[in-house]
């Protein structure tokens, strides 16, 4: 609800949030209403514009005024690729408004979420590249990343390197705590490059690189161990059954791991090299495993179920970057 000159206003997110989504709105001289539907109803949705639409979904949206007088609505909305299938979630989309008539007026003559939007009149805020890290110049956790659930602080220590703990539990299950730290995927097509550090002891005991979508819906990218020698494979799980789709031997104590997206193919490497080229990651949309959100790529660390002690993973860095499709 928001107050905005003599009217109050009452904006309704309606029709799911899939493909009927949509944004309306309605007013009340007073708080308690009778509140007035506006006539122009809905005033954002692409529901009229098909599946194949590059946006979709279009809904659960805020007003907000800017300090220079601007108003513009935030919105929620998904864009599907390599057919509807959305890896990249709900994603937070910009929209112009304009009050006419006492109304509000999305993307005035358009009346659209576009792909592309001008800047908001507002003063500009240095940022640093929030995509690549170095950890061995890193002291804390960077705002922009991420754990899985409930972290334990000790099980992430920054020392010449990101280190992670072996924690007993999987990445797999529905377990409390995992050593995880992931950025966000925000891109259909990209690569995700880090360094890893791990003398594995025994089989249970890996680390790598991970694109997550929830517990049931994964790819690894793993240096482990296997017959006395270290490895490094590439694990899918799909409805929580994990599969080794590819292995090779990785003799060198510190390993590249890539994983790089093209649309919805996948491809992983280690060192320069293919470990598996071209895997499906249809299986990480929200359209197959369920839920709103899109995907994370992140460094995991984990014993497999046996307790490792005071054992770490060492992580050198992590760089995310768009690439052309």
């Amino acid at each position: 609800m928001y107050k905005v000159g003599d009217w109050y206003y009452l904006m309704i997110s309606e029709g799911g949030t899939g493909p009927d989504h949509a944004i309306t709105i309605a007013r009340s001289k007073t708080l308690t209403g009778y509140y007035e539907g506006f006539k122009s109803n809905p005033i954002l949705t692409h529901r009229h514009l098909g599946q194949k639409y590059p946006i979709v979904n279009v809904g659960h949206a805020d007003l907000v005024e800017t300090p220079s007088g601007e108003w513009w609505m935030v919105l929620l909305a998904s864009r599907p690729y390599g057919g509807y299938f959305r890896n990249l979630g709900r994603e937070t989309f910009l929209v112009p408004v304009t009050w006419e008539n006492g109304w509000p007026v999305c993307n005035y003559g358009i009346g659209l979420v576009l792909d592309e939007e001008r800047f908001p009149n507002l003063a500009p805020v240095p940022v640093s590249d929030p995509t690549a890290y170095d950890f061995t110049k890193v002291t804390e956790m960077p705002l922009n990343m991420m754990h899985l659930r409930n972290p334990i602080a000790e099980d992430y220590k920054f020392d010449n390197g990101l280190n992670l703990r072996l924690n007993p539990n999987k990445i797999t299950q529905v377990d409390n705590p995992v050593s995880y730290f992931a950025l966000r995927q925000q891109h259909m097509c990209f690569e995700a490059t880090t360094t890893v550090e791990l003398m594995p002891q025994n089989e249970n005991e890996a680390a790598g690189l991970v694109i997550f979508q929830n517990h049931k819906f994964n790819y690894h990218l793993l240096i482990t161990q296997k017959a006395g020698k270290r490895i490094v494979k590439v694990v899918k799980c799909e409805k929580e059954v994990e599969t080794v789709l590819a292995e090779m031997e990785c003799d060198t104590a510190v390993s590249t791991l890539k994983i790089a997206a093209k649309g919805q193919e996948l491809s992983f490497y280690c060192c320069g090299k293919p470990v598996l080229e071209g895997a499906d990651a249809r299986m990480l949309s929200t359209d197959v495993a369920g839920g709103f959100v899109g995907n994370t790529i992140g460094m995991y660390a984990t014993s497999g179920g046996v307790d490792a002690g005071d054992r770490f993973a060492r992580f050198g860095e992590i760089a995310y970057m768009a690439v052309e499709k």
